[in-house]
């Protein structure tokens, strides 16, 4: 995923550990935002007959700004991975290019999901 970050050119990735994947978009000089989407949290995604890729999941996305106060940002519940993304969600990857990678993707997410909603424990991390 790290390789594929940056449909914008202003996003770098920063780390992943224990299931959160983060990066940063700047959109202007010293001015960012950090987002953070963890894998622990992806309980659903689109329909096997949907162009639009995506994936959800409750506080699935913490977004904080350089404006923000420390631990005052916001959550979103639902990512873009490939496809026309119909509902406008976030889409900080670009995997449509490579179907491929896409349905493996969509491979890997649907264990995911699997797991994450029914056999995980509470204190496990991906």
């Amino acid at each position: 995923m790290k390789e594929n970050i940056g449909t914008h050119r202003d996003e770098a990735f920063l780390s992943y550990k224990d299931g959160i994947f983060t990066y940063r978009s700047n959109y202007g000089i010293d001015k960012f935002c950090d987002y953070s989407f963890d894998l622990n949290k992806v309980t659903k995604m689109n329909s096997e007959y949907s162009d639009d890729f995506y994936i959800q999941g409750r506080q699935l996305i913490y977004v904080q700004c350089d404006y923000d106060k420390a631990g005052q940002g916001n959550f979103y519940n639902n990512l873009s991975i490939s496809g026309p993304n119909y509902n406008n969600y976030r889409t900080p990857f670009s995997f449509t290019p490579d179907q491929a990678l896409v349905d493996r993707l969509k491979k890997a997410f649907a264990t995911l999901v699997e797991y994450n909603s029914t056999k995980k424990e509470a204190s496990e991390a991906f």
